[in-house]
C-alpha cells in the first residue's frame, strides 16, 4: 500500500510531539539532545516553541510528554512546501556542521513519518552534496601548559577553584562540559583511577584518570558533597564563562571554550600514540567516523618532521 502523502500543515504539531516523544522512549536521548531536535525542527516549520508537560511513563516512571504552544492556520500543502523549502533555503547562510545537524533532523523526521506513520513528503530529497568535515579546534601541548602553569598558582578563590576543576576534568579526561558539570562523587573511584559516565543516548562509558586529575579531584571532595562541583551540578554557562576566563589569564591568543579542551585531549591522545579505537571508547563516540576527525596533521610537528628527516632539508644537506 502507497503511503499516505502529507499536505496539510495543520497535522505537524502532532506529528512533531509524537516524534519527539518518540525519540525520549525508544533512543533514550539527553534532555540536551531533544531540545536541539525540538529547536531545529520547529525552525523547518516556522513554529514558536514546544512545550514539555512531566505525566506518567510506562511501568511507572515520569517523562515529558510535548505540545506545540501555537495554532496554525489551515493553510494546506502548499504553505507547508512553501514552508520548508524557505527554512532549507536559508540554511546556506550557515557552518557546514550546523546544516548537517540541521539536514539530519529533518531526514530523521522524514524517516520517522514513513515508518510510524505511513506519510511522506515526496517533493522533499536530502541534499545532494554533503558539506565538507571542519576540524575542531584545538590547543598546542605548549598552549596547555601555558594554562597548567597558571593553575599551579596558590590562589585561594571559589572561580579559580572551579577553573582548575573543569581544566583538568575537560582536557586530563575528556568529558563533555555537560558529564563534567553533573559529575557525581559517587561514580568517582579512586583506587581504580576511573569516572563512570553516561553520555549521549544514556550510553555508560568509563573515563581513566591521570594522576594529576586524581590529586586534583582529591583536593576538592575534602567536604561531602553529592556533586563534585557542590550540592547541585554546575550551570554549563558558568562553566563556559570560566573556561573563557582561564584562556584569557592563561594568556592564550584565541577565545578558550569547554569543546576545545576535549577536543585537544583526543588530539595529543593520538598524536602521542594512542589507538584510534581506545580513543573512541575513551570519548563515548558510538561510531568510528565521529573519531576519525582527530586524524588531522599538526603543522608545525609536520614541519619539524621534514626538517629532520627530508633528504633535501638544509640539516641532512650540510
Amino acid at each position: 500500500m502507497e503511503n499516505k502523502v502529507l499536505t496539510d500543515i495543520t497535522q505537524i504539531p502532532n506529528l512533531l510531539c509524537n516524534y519527539i516523544e518518540s525519540l525520549d522512549y525508544r533512543r533514550n536521548l539527553s534532555p540536551h539532545s531533544l531540545r536541539a531536535y525540538s529547536s531545529d525542527l520547529l525552525q523547518v516549520f516556522q513554529m514558536k516553541e514546544f512545550g514539555a508537560i512531566r505525566g506518567p511513563k510506562l511501568g511507572g516512571e515520569t517523562s515529558y510528554y510535548w505540545e506545540v504552544k501555537q495554532n496554525l492556520p489551515e493553510d494546506g500543502g502548499i504553505a507547508l512546501k512553501k514552508r520548508i523549502q524557505e527554512s532549507v533555503a536559508s540554511w546556506g547562510k550557515l557552518a557546514p556542521k550546523s546544516r548537517r545537524r540541521k539536514f539530519s533532523a529533518l531526514n530523521s523526521f522524514i524517516d520517522w513519518l514513513k515508518a510510524e506513520k505511513k506519510l511522506e513528503i515526496p517533493w522533499l530529497t536530502p541534499p545532494s552534496k554533503t558539506p565538507p568535515t571542519k576540524i575542531p579546534n584545538f590547543l598546542s601541548v605548549d598552549e596547555c601548559m601555558s594554562l597548567i602553569s597558571y593553575l599551579e598558582k596558590p590562589i585561594n578563590d571559589e572561580a579559580f577553584h572551579q577553573q582548575k576543576l573543569l581544566f583538568y576534568l575537560l582536557y586530563g579526561c575528556g568529558l563533555r562540559v555537560s558529564e563534567a558539570c553533573g559529575l557525581l562523587r559517587e561514580n568517582i573511584s579512586f583506587e581504580k583511577r576511573q569516572i563512570r559516565l553516561w553520555g549521549k543516548g544514556g550510553k555508560q562509558r568509563i573515563a581513566v584518570m591521570p594522576g594529576k586529575v586524581v590529586e586534583v579531584l582529591k583536593a576538592s571532595l575534602s567536604s561531602p558533597r553529592p556533586f563534585v562541583f557542590g550540592d547541585e551540578p554546575l550551570p554549563t554557562r558558568t562553566a563556559y564563562e570560566r573556561i573563557r576566563q582561564l584562556g584569557k589569564v592563561g594568556g592564550l591568543l584565541k577565545p578558550l571554550n569547554p569543546h576545545a579542551l576535549r577536543h585537544s585531549y583526543a588530539s595529543h591522545l593520538l598524536a602521542s600514540g594512542s589507538d584510534l579505537r581506545v580513543l573512541q571508547q575513551l570519548l563515548g563516540h558510538q561510531s568510528l567516523a565521529a573519531t576519525e576527525i582527530y586524524t588531522h596533521l599538526d603543522v608545525d610537528q609536520l614541519a619539524r618532521s621534514m626538517e629532520e628527516y627530508h633528504p633535501l632539508s638544509k640539516k641532512n644537506k650540510d
